[in-house]
């Protein structure tokens, strides 16, 4: 859960964390003053328990929530020289929510961008396997005939391909499992797709 949040802050703050006794608008100004991470990170140390409930209950997974808590305190350390702070506590739980609410936005943007992709024929009429209008043994023909095309694809071409239409993952999950980034996933998702569409027209 957060144990390890507070072992990498612990880890990162000694030996001041457990002494420090300022009050926070003095660490804020030890902070500005210095931009020394350290009287912040003692600062965000306070609330974190905070910061990771509301994490917990916008994105709901607590792996989503442990990476979103430690991104806001990165986010802070540009914030906080931006902004008069007059309740760190208040203020610090409002960019923990407009952080969540934007990762939501981007989460539900990508899924709407992969479903609409995902759901266009590569070949006309033809949807990946799934037209309901067709026989169980046309759709495993179907895919025996999409595999075998994706052979001659490029390697790139073929896993990312393989890994978003028949595994279904999602382009987030595709970018971990080949360590590629969106732009290259993307990319070898199109190029694949209208490539195989020739390929399975020659078939």
């Amino acid at each position: 859960m957060i144990a390890f949040l507070l072992f990498w802050l612990h880890i990162f703050l000694r030996p001041t964390q457990d002494a420090d006794a300022r009050d926070d608008n003095s660490l804020l100004q030890a902070f500005r003053s210095s931009l020394n991470p350290a009287p912040l990170g003692v600062l965000f140390n306070r609330y974190i328990h905070i910061v990771f409930g509301i994490c917990m209950k916008y994105l709901k997974e607590e792996s989503a929530a442990e990476d979103a808590t430690m991104q806001i305190f990165e986010v802070l350390v540009e914030k906080v020289p931006q902004h008069e702070i007059d309740n760190f506590g208040g203020w610090l739980a409002t960019v923990s929510r407009n952080h969540c609410l934007m990762q939501l936005r981007k989460q539900q943007s990508l899924q709407k961008r992969e479903s609409d992709f995902r759901h266009h024929s590569p070949v006309e009429n033809m949807e990946w396997g799934a037209d309901s209008h067709l026989t169980e043994e046309e759709r495993m023909a179907e895919l025996d005939a999409m595999r075998t095309a994706m052979q001659q694809l490029k390697p790139e071409q073929r896993t990312c391909l393989e890994l978003f239409f028949l595994e279904e993952c999602s382009y987030q999950e595709v970018m971990k499992r080949t360590g590629w980034d969106y732009k290259a996933v993307k990319s070898h998702i199109q190029n694949g797709k209208r490539n195989l569409k020739k390929l399975m027209l020659d078939l």
